[in-house]
């Protein structure tokens, strides 16, 4: 399985920080198999918000999804 490090204040929902050694993916040839190792070696983390806010304040793009008519 793959390795994580992961820092949470409990204080703060938005403040979490988390990078990934491997993926779960099931697929060794994926391109982010391996895409945060150089984060990992370094000690680097990405941010990780959990409220709405923070999460659409920081979001590369917008996506939504709609049922298709008659369902």
């Amino acid at each position: 399985g793959a390795n994580a490090r992961f820092i949470a204040d409990l204080s703060d929902p938005d403040a979490n920080q988390v990078v990934l050694m491997g993926r779960q993916d099931g697929w060794l040839n994926s391109s982010t198999f391996r895409d945060q190792v150089p984060l990992w070696q370094q000690g680097g983390y990405i941010d990780l918000p959990l409220t709405l806010a923070r999460v659409r304040a920081g979001a590369a793009y917008h996506q939504e999804l709609r049922p298709a008519a008659g369902r």
